[in-house]
């Protein structure tokens, strides 16, 4: 089958870059053709046999041209929660990461996915439509449990637009709570690309400055897997409340058990 993955921006150590690339490899080793669509891609993303097909941005002329390229497929795999163009593939699936706040055009196009029951479950209440369960693939096999240390972890992109991580809360956090002498030995790790550029990556170090805070941008598979069985406890506010550092909504420490958290 000739299978067609679209990934805006197929980036090395992106978390959606990697989901793709590890999809694109395990449907190539079932036998199939797989090219990965991208409109910005770096070196070191791309995945051994695996076509890379460089397309322009999903919105205006150059979406009408990639639209007409998806006829090009058996299966085209749409990884853009706008879904910004139809697809004319044989079978289409809009596979959603992150739930967008409106319901987007073309979806009549698409069999949609949700990534995770939670995401699921959003997408049925938000565009009330059907919605199916197709979580990425995984490599647990890659990770395991090590000496735990006093470390907080927290793993995303660092200034993202589209799916923000509210790294800056959550240093905030820390400080707040070291500076209060409730961590007393621990240390706060980010780890992730780097999208909101040097500017903002200085904002988020001289926050963190006078406390045990440390960030690894653009860390390499094996540096996540060691920070993974290291760390003690896993922290997540992809939907805090912004500007509640003090009791961030929806923050939930999450203790490590066995390199599984």
């Amino acid at each position: 089958m000739k299978i067609g993955l679209y990934c805006r921006d197929f980036f090395s150590a992106n978390g959606l870059t990697k989901a793709t690339a590890l999809t694109a490899r395990v449907l190539r080793e079932e036998g199939h053709e797989v090219s990965v669509l991208t409109e910005r891609a770096r070196s070191g993303a791309a995945v051994r046999g695996i076509k890379i097909r460089k397309v322009g941005p999903p919105e205006g002329a150059s979406g009408r041209r990639l639209a007409v390229a998806t006829a090009d497929y058996d299966l085209f795999l749409n990884q853009l929660p706008g879904a910004f163009f139809p697809s004319f593939a044989r079978r289409s699936w809009l596979w959603v990461h992150a739930v967008p706040l409106i319901r987007p055009r073309h979806l009549e196009f698409y069999r949609v996915l949700g990534n995770s029951r939670y995401t699921q479950e959003r997408l049925r209440s938000r565009w009330h439509a059907p919605v199916e369960l197709l979580p990425p693939p995984v490599e647990v096999d890659d990770f395991a449990p090590r000496a735990k240390r006093r470390l907080i972890l927290s793993v995303g992109t660092l200034g993202g637009r589209l799916r923000p991580k509210n790294e800056l809360l959550l240093i905030r956090l820390f400080k707040n709570l070291h500076n209060r002498g409730k961590l007393p030995g621990w240390r706060y790790h980010l780890a992730g690309t780097l999208e909101g550029g040097t500017a903002w990556f200085a904002k988020l170090k001289s926050e963190a400055a006078g406390a045990p805070v440390s960030f690894d941008v653009d860390a390499s598979p094996a540096r996540l897997r060691l920070l993974y069985g290291r760390a003690a406890l896993l922290w997540h506010a992809c939907r805090a409340e912004p500007g509640r550092a003090d009791r961030p909504h929806g923050l939930v420490p999450r203790r490590r058990r066995g390199g599984q958290g």
